[in-house]
C-alpha cells in the first residue's frame, strides 16, 4: 500500500506531494506507546471517538468494546500498526522512484507507454531492491511488536493479541522462567531468518541498473 501511494505522490506537483509526504511520515516519528494510548481512547467502548461517531450518524448498534471484543481487537491493532508504519514504506518507495532518471520515464512516454505500463515495465523492476527492503522491514517489525500491543490491550482479551515478545517478558518477569524466554527468543530468531530467506527468494533474482 505504501508503494502505491508513493507512485501517486510521485505524479503530484511538488507542494501537494510534499504535504502528503509529511502527513504520511509523521506517525512513524511518534512514540509507539503514545500512539497506543491515544488509540485506546479512540476505541474506548464508552467515551471513544469511534463509538461516538457511530452513535452520531445513527449507527449506534455497531458500537462495541473494540479492544475487548475477540472479533475486533486484533483488527484494531493491525489497523493502528499499519497506519504507523505506512509512512516508512511510502518514503522508501518514493525515494527509490525519485532516483530513477526522468529521461527513462520521458522516453517511455514518447514511445507510447501509459502510466500503468511505466509502473510495470520501468518503475517496479528498477525499485525491486527497495520493495525487498520494505518487505523485510515490515516482516521483522511484525515479529518484534511489543509496545503497541501492550499499550492497547496488554495481550488481551485473554491471550488473543499476545505476541511472542510479550510472552517472553511475561515468562521472564512474572513467572521467572528465564530459560524458557531465552529458548523462545532463539526460536523466534530462527523463524525470522527463515522468513527473511523466503522473502529474499521470492523478491530476489534479476536486478536492473540505470
Amino acid at each position: 500500500m505504501g508503494l502505491i501511494v508513493a507512485f501517486m505522490i510521485y505524479k503530484l506537483r511538488k507542494p501537494e506531494g510534499s504535504f502528503l509526504r509529511l502527513v504520511f511520515f509523521t506517525p512513524i516519528m511518534l512514540p509507539t506507546a503514545i500512539v497506543g494510548l491515544l488509540f485506546t481512547f479512540v476505541f474506548n467502548s464508552d467515551m471513544g471517538i469511534l463509538n461516538q461517531l457511530l452513535r452520531a450518524v445513527g449507527a449506534g448498534s455497531m458500537a462495541t468494546a473494540w479492544l475487548e471484543n475477540k472479533g475486533t481487537a486484533m483488527i484494531c491493532i493491525a489497523i493502528v500498526s499499519g497506519w504507523k508504519l505506512f509512512g516508512v514504506t511510502m518514503m522508501l518507495g518514493y525515494t527509490a522512484i525519485q532516483n530513477i532518471p526522468s529521461s527513462l520515464i520521458e522516453s517511455s512516454y514518447l514511445d507510447g507507454a501509459g502510466y500503468l505500463k511505466q509502473i510495470r515495465y520501468i518503475i517496479l523492476p528498477l525499485i525491486k531492491p527497495t520493495i525487498q527492503l520494505a518487505a523485510i522491514f515490515s516482516l521483522t517489525t511484525a515479529f518484534r511488536t511489543y509496545d503497541l500491543v501492550w499499550a492497547m490491550t496488554m495481550g488481551g482479551p485473554g491471550n488473543l493479541t499476545t505476541t511472542v515478545p510479550i510472552e517472553m517478558i511475561k515468562r521472564s518477569f512474572v513467572y521467572n522462567e528465564f530459560g524458557y524466554s531465552a529458548a523462545t527468543g532463539c526460536i523466534l530468531t530462527v523463524v525470522v531468518l527463515i522468513f527473511i530467506f523466503i522473502t529474499n527468494k521470492l523478491l530476489g533474482g534479476e536486478s536492473y541498473e540505470y
